[in-house]
């Protein structure tokens, strides 16, 4: 059992947790044994993002002194008595992707939601996000489709030195 001083040690670090991530997913991962749990830690830590599992009640105390009401903690059907929590402090999108990624190579792994920018997403919308492209490939596209009309521009100009040139070749010969 667990003593009042380590659930309101629980609970202050799950805050501490809410307050600074950019984006909290919520995964049920029951029937996870704990090397895939740890498989799954890892791939996270390396992207800046800290997965805690905490009991339902616990963490919606900690989310009611953040200022968020959320529902989702309380519906008996999703959850059993824990949740993990993937609190994301670096890019949301690249934590989405591993876990959804994760979660379909490992079935017990259930996306329930996420928390971004105060807003709750739903299980559909979080996979939606996770199917983004990276943002080095979204920058290249940018850069790509901001250059194409110089490229093209410079490609007629081209074009017209080149048939100048053969007129002036077949003229010669």
């Amino acid at each position: 059992m667990i003593t009042k001083d380590k659930k309101h040690k629980i609970v202050e670090e799950l805050l501490e947790n809410i307050t600074k991530a950019k984006a909290i997913y919520f995964t049920a991962f029951s029937g996870l044994d704990v090397a895939k749990i740890s498989q799954l830690r890892d791939n996270l830590r390396q992207l800046n993002t800290k997965a805690k599992v905490a009991k339902k009640t616990l963490a919606d105390l900690s989310f009611q002194k953040a200022g968020f009401n959320l529902n989702i903690l309380n519906k008996k059907d999703q959850f059993n008595n824990s949740i993990m929590f993937g609190f994301a402090f670096g890019d949301p999108i690249l934590s989405a992707k591993t876990i959804w990624q994760f979660s379909k190579q490992n079935e017990n792994l259930k996306i329930l939601g996420a928390l971004m920018d105060g807003k709750m997403l739903k299980t559909e919308e979080v996979i939606q996000l996770a199917q983004i492209s990276s943002r080095e490939v979204l920058l290249g596209r940018l850069v790509a489709s901001l250059a194409s009309p110089i490229r093209n521009f410079n490609y007629v100009l081209n074009g017209n030195i080149k048939k100048l040139i053969y007129t002036l070749q077949a003229i010669q010969n």
